[in-house]
C-alpha cells in the first residue's frame, strides 16, 4: 500500500472544505493508498492564522519523508500552504499528483452524483 500525503484547501470550521478532505481520503483509500490529510487531523487545534498555517505545512513536510508522494486536491483552489508542500515534494524528487473529484464542481459545492450524471 502506497502512503500519500493529501493536501487541499482546509480552514478549521469550514464544513465544505472538511467534507472535501473526507472525500479525498475516501478516494485515496478506494485507490489502494494509505492517505494522511494533516490539516484535517490538526484542525481542532489550529486556528486560521499565519503561524498555525506554517505549523500545518511543517507537519506535512515532516510526513513527506515517510510517504511515497503527494496528492493535491485542487477542486477548491490552491493555497499558499498547499504550494509550499508541493515545492518541498518536488525539491525532494517526490511525485506530485493533482487530483479532481467528479462529485465536486469548481465552485466548491458538492454535487449530487445523480445531478452530475444528467
Amino acid at each position: 500500500m502506497k502512503r500519500v500525503i493529501i493536501v487541499s484547501a482546509y480552514e478549521s470550521g469550514n464544513t465544505t472544505e472538511a467534507q472535501y478532505a473526507q472525500d479525498l481520503l475516501h478516494d485515496a483509500l478506494a485507490r489502494g493508498e494509505s492517505p494522511l490529510h494533516g490539516s484535517s487531523l490538526l484542525a481542532a487545534k489550529l486556528k486560521s492564522n499565519q503561524e498555525d498555517g506554517r505549523l500545518a505545512v511543517d507537519h506535512a513536510t515532516t510526513w513527506l519523508e515517510a510517504s511515497s508522494g503527494v496528492v493535491v486536491g485542487h477542486d477548491l483552489g490552491m493555497t499558499a500552504g498547499m504550494s509550499a508542500v508541493i515545492v518541498m515534494a518536488k525539491k525532494w524528487g517526490m511525485p506530485v499528483t493533482f487530483r479532481s473529484l467528479d462529485d465536486w464542481v469548481l465552485t466548491g459545492e458538492r454535487m449530487d452524483p445523480e445531478v452530475r450524471a444528467n
